[in-house]
């Protein structure tokens, strides 16, 4: 089949003119033509004037050596669409990120992850895990230019210090990979792999959170009058004043709520914990509004769809992506603090804390499984702490002034 041709003057022309064919949400829309964009600026520094699947590969590797993993992956799904368009296919929009291996290290990462799946008794969940590290791996190593003869040991250390996050798995598998290379004599010399030591996975050690007068501007700053704005609206409630997760939030359903109680009853996706919650006044007024004067007419069992067809269940990046619109059009200072919905669900168990809530009781809002995933918030209650702190013993003088001791002047 004969492929369109697609100049790079036209980019962002057809980016939009896709974007209104799918039907594609506002937010979706912003992200693919933020991605085209910078695929222009990419070709123009390039001097490329013609767009091929070769020039989107070439700017996808591109992209993730330079931005963190997530964000690179959401501003390349614009080639799949534009790979999609020139090809005359449908472009399928919800699909996954396809992994990518280029370069020398990715012909063998294929050969690798047939002999895993062959030869090996790893589970399909393990080998998908190994072709995300050795995606990444390929990528990086193809990007700097590095080849089997040149490969060191400071360009792997370079890569795993690269990483948003030194998990073990990544360096773990990376390394088997590596081991096969020289068992089956493709790389030649001694890598020192054996000096590798995985960092265990630390999380971020000061959660963000914002303030209950920050929390409340940032509800304070939806239009409340509008379709969207009215399920805006009662998602991010359901983030700041139950804590609700994003995942819980998008997948909510109608038979989860008992109306006559006025209490929330879910099974938590991420700990299958089942979680009882009241129904706050203003939380159900703000369903209420949404489910009768603004949520689609669809079949669909989750209460917070799309609103253009076909009707979808809202996705992880729409919801993020509209929680950290908010933020930054309520006007709150969040610079150096993270803005998603998972920011509003820290601000809460803070704001507890800050009221005397004890942890059992904040544990049991948040359907925490043990309370140690609760004292995490301590970290950010001063006064909390400070509560905790025992007055310092008074010293004599003498005591630094003993002829003989460490602080004998």
């Amino acid at each position: 089949m004969t492929q369109k041709q697609l100049l790079r003057r036209d980019i962002i022309k057809i980016c939009k003119k896709e974007c209104l064919r799918y039907k594609l949400s506002s937010n979706y829309t912003s992200m693919l033509l933020q991605g085209g964009r910078s695929l222009v600026k990419f070709m123009q520094e390039k001097n490329a004037n013609d767009y091929t699947p070769d020039v989107g590969l070439e700017f996808r590797i591109y992209v993730h050596g330079i931005r963190t993993k997530k964000y690179a992956d959401e501003i390349s799904r614009v080639i799949d669409m534009l790979n999609s368009f020139i090809d005359s296919k449908l472009f399928v929009f919800q699909k996954q990120t396809p992994k990518y291996f280029p370069g020398i290290f990715g012909q063998y990462v294929v050969e690798y992850i047939e002999y895993l799946k062959t030869e090996t008794n790893l589970k399909m969940s393990s080998i998908k895990i190994y072709e995300h590290s050795l995606s990444m791996f390929s990528q990086k190593m193809h990007h700097a230019g590095v080849d089997l003869e040149t490969i060191s040991l400071e360009h792997l250390l370079n890569f795993f210090s690269s990483l948003q996050n030194m998990k073990q798995e990544n360096v773990k598998n990376v390394k088997n990979f590596l081991r096969y290379m020289k068992d089956h004599g493709i790389i030649k010399h001694d890598l020192l792999l054996d000096y590798i030591r995985p960092t265990r996975y630390i999380k971020e050690k000061v959660p963000s959170y914002y303030a209950k007068e920050e929390v409340l501007q940032i509800e304070n700053s939806v239009n409340r009058h509008s379709t969207k704005g009215k399920r805006d609206y009662a998602m991010l409630l359901l983030a700041s004043r139950l804590g609700l997760r994003s995942a819980d939030i998008r997948n909510l359903k109608f038979s989860d709520i008992d109306w006559d109680r006025n209490e929330i009853h879910i099974r938590q996706i991420k700990t299958q914990k089942e979680v009882i919650l009241p129904l706050l006044d203003d939380v159900g007024v703000s369903l209420i509004d949404y489910i009768r004067n603004a949520r689609p007419q669809t079949s669909l069992k989750e209460i917070f769809v799309s609103f253009t067809p076909p009707y979808r269940v809202i996705t992880s990046a729409t919801f993020s992506t509209m929680v950290a619109k908010y933020v930054f059009k309520s006007g709150i200072k969040c610079d150096g603090k993270h803005h998603g919905s998972h920011t509003l669900r820290h601000s809460l168990a803070t704001n507890l804390l800050g009221s005397n809530v004890s942890v059992p009781t904040i544990s049991s809002i948040l359907g925490h499984s043990t309370t140690e995933s609760t004292k995490k918030y301590l970290t950010i209650n001063l006064s909390s702490l400070l509560n905790c702190s025992h007055d310092v013993p008074s010293v004599e003088d003498n005591f630094y002034k003993q002829e003989g001791g460490v602080f004998y002047v």
